[in-house]
Formats: C-alpha cells, structure tokens, sequence
C-alpha cells in the first residue's frame, strides 16, 4: 500500500497553486500553457500521476471556488491528461488505488 503522509502536502500545494495560477487568468482566456509548464515542470513530484486530477475533482464538488470554475476544472483536467507522467501506472491495481485515494482525504478532510 502507497503511504500518502509524505506527497499529500506536496498534492495539496499543487492544488492551491493552480487555483493561484487561475486567480490571475480569466477563464475564457484560460492560458493553457501556462498550466500545462506549471504542471510539467512539478510532475516528478507528484508521486501518483492521478491523484492530483482525481483531488481537484473531489475539490470541485465540495469547494464553491472551482463549483463556480467548472471550466477552468475541465482545461486542468485535459492538460493534465495530455501531460506525459513517468511510471504512470505504478503497478498498482485499481481497488488498491481507491483505498489509498481514500485514506489521502481522508488526511486531507482531518487536517
């Protein structure tokens, strides 16, 4: 089993820095590139490719910050899609995935 103690302040940071990022676009002029250099160039600190995207997700049901940014959500869920992550799948089984997504917000909900 993956421990998160060590990537979900890392994952978070991401998090509030994209939502920085955004604070200075507006959203129908949305720079991808500027998202996409942003997410590249913090990718290998990212332990687990799909947790930063799942994150946001899980974020955007529960925060009225990216509810009311569905489209900016959508431009950081295609960039970070199109965006090449080393040991993608991490030979991790997909329940095994869930749990651990799981335990992660659950830290994150407890912090």
């Amino acid at each position: 089993m993956l421990k998160f103690e060590n990537v979900t302040e890392v994952i978070w940071n991401h998090v509030k820095a994209l939502a920085q990022l955004h604070n200075k676009v507006v959203v129908r002029d949305c720079e991808e590139s500027e998202i996409q250099n942003y997410v590249f160039h913090h990718k290998n600190e990212l332990n687990h490719p799909y947790i930063i995207s799942v994150l946001i997700e899980h974020i955007a049901i529960t925060n009225d910050f990216l509810q009311r940014n569905a489209e900016y959500c959508k431009v950081v869920y295609q960039i970070i899609g199109k965006t090449s992550f080393e040991n993608a799948d991490m030979g991790l089984r997909d329940n095994i995935r869930l749990e651990s997504f799981k335990e992660l917000m659950s830290e994150l909900q407890n912090a």
